[in-house]
């Protein structure tokens, strides 16, 4: 199952180590010491943390002294070695995975130093791909002066691998299927970077999970920045140190100013509750050099910045509303959420803007599928058929492939907010209200209810109360700018995130 444990591991330690050895250090690569451990201890402990208790390794033929002393070290652990001088880390890695057999085992190079949580965080990111395929630790965190640039999909699938730029860059770990052990490569490959790229080119399932910190230990300053990387991941296990990150402007037509209000709001609340909270632009956390601290509440909305903050949760990053609700709000999702969950909403279907004929059944909101309103033409009310061919029309020309059609039910336009135990609701203003009767607390449980199927711990939406039969809902957002009840509910939001924060429940 691809949910399986893990139960092998392969450590690639036959490096020369020359630039450490140049600079003056004395000891075999693997016995360079980060934060007190060497780099093999470091490694190792990773794996047992992840519960990996049985390990072959591969070193070369000046270091066979190391394998005497990891044994001495773990003495509990099921240990093997092969002491062979490769000729390449593509050498060193087929070595590996053929003493390991045709298993599902997890190899890390000795020089990718990463903090605990970050690893174990990997391991369980990356068992939850298929169990057929390669996943590769990537991380935002470039300290390497010869990256491997790695493209990822929506799903996390590596589209390619090299070039000059990019977001993420391979790690040196990877969760490795069975059936590489018995593959063959071309000749003429000399790196495992080039293996990797190879079975990228020819279409194999090939898959990246985030790591938020590594380090390559290759040059002394190297091992500075994995130094100075151990001590702060540890002065900040002890504080309560948290982010704040803005919405991409982008996303908040006409809000800017009130989106960017509630969340510097918000943060000035916790920080009069003892937090450390430091604001930021999702631009300033796409790629961010720095460890993240153990505690995030967001706004963005980007795939490129929600897949990063997956990664992170994974490791552990606490965060609010989590990086999968809020993906869970663009368009197409939420919709079959919605269905699946029986949430009263509007009918809808997704359809392609490239297929603007037909399809008109009568007055309905087009919206773009994906993200939600961005700019004027995100979302238009067509009240002809030809409105509607200009709307899907306007879509398909901005490169937007699908539109969500949705049913104009008309009514009382409500909005509303929530957090925790806090609920707020009103009339949209820009409207002749009417007046039509609803039962308030039906409103508060359908929109909880809606926002739980999502997976939002701060929300806000929209409601329509029709002259005749039940309420429905026609959206919910992530973290709304709460703008007539700001300092009330950056009051609830911090108290609520104090809670999250400091080990209580969603």
């Amino acid at each position: 199952m691809s949910g399986a444990p893990i139960g092998y591991g392969g450590i690639l330690a036959a490096g020369a180590g020359s630039r450490l050895r140049d600079a003056g250090w004395t000891v075999p690569k693997p016995m360079v010491p980060v934060a007190g451990a060497p780099l093999i201890e470091g490694v190792i402990r990773n794996f047992t943390a992840a519960g990996i208790r049985s390990l072959a390794i591969i070193l070369n033929e000046q270091e066979r002294d190391c394998a005497d002393w990891v044994r001495a070290r773990f003495p509990d652990l099921s240990l093997r070695f092969i002491v062979k001088t490769t000729g390449s880390s593509l050498e060193s890695f087929r070595e590996i995975t053929r003493l390991l057999g045709p298993v599902r085992a997890l190899i890390s190079t000795v020089d990718a130093w990463c903090p605990e949580r970050d690893f174990v965080g990997f391991v369980e990111a990356a068992r939850r791909f298929p169990p057929d395929a390669l996943v590769l630790g990537v991380t935002p965190f470039v300290a390497d002066e010869r990256p491997l640039w790695a493209v990822l999909d929506g799903a996390g699938r590596v589209t390619r691998l090299g070039g000059s730029a990019g977001e993420l860059v391979t790690a040196g770990m990877y969760l490795v299927p069975e059936r590489i052990a018995t593959l063959s490569p071309p000749p003429g490959l000399g790196s495992l970077r080039e293996f990797l790229a190879w079975l990228v080119d020819r279409g194999d399932p090939v898959y990246g999970a985030v790591i938020p910190t590594v380090v390559d230990v290759d040059r002394p300053e190297d091992v500075a920045l994995a130094e100075a990387t151990a001590c702060r991941t540890a002065r900040d296990a002890s504080r309560k140190i948290c982010w704040g990150i803005f919405r991409e402007p982008a996303h908040s037509p006409g809000r800017e100013v009130d989106d960017a209000e509630i969340l510097g709001l918000t943060a000035k609340r916790l920080e009069q509750k003892g937090f450390e909270v430091a604001v930021k632009s999702p631009d300033e956390v796409s790629g961010a050099m720095e460890q993240p601290p153990p505690f995030i509440f967001l706004m963005c909305e980007r795939l490129e910045i929600l897949r990063q903050l997956r990664g992170w949760e994974a490791a552990g990053v606490r965060q609010v509303n989590s990086p999968a609700a809020v993906l869970n709000t663009y368009r197409e999702r939420m919709v079959a959420l919605f269905e699946a969950a029986a949430i009263p909403f509007p009918a809808s279907r997704i359809v392609s803007t490239a297929e603007a004929e037909g399809g008109w059944t009568g007055p309905a909101w087009v919206k773009r599928a994906d993200v939600h309103n961005t700019r004027d033409g995100d979302v238009v009310f067509a009240d002809t058929e030809r409105s509607f061919r200009e709307a899907l029309g306007g879509l398909a020309r901005r490169g937007i492939p699908r539109a969500l059609v949705q049913e104009h039910v008309e009514g009382d336009l409500i909005k509303f907010y929530g957090v925790g135990a806090w609920f707020r609701w009103f009339y949209h203003k820009d409207q002749r209200v009417a007046g039509h009767p609803f039962d308030p607390a039906r409103l508060t449980a359908v929109a909880r209810k809606a926002a739980a199927v999502l997976g939002l711990e701060v929300f806000g939406g929209d409601a329509i109360a029709p002259p005749q039969g039940p309420l429905v809902v026609i959206d919910l957002n992530a973290w709304p700018s709460f703008a007539l009840y700001r300092d009330e509910a950056a009051a609830e939001i911090a108290a609520y995130l104090e809670a999250r924060f400091r080990g209580g429940g969603a």
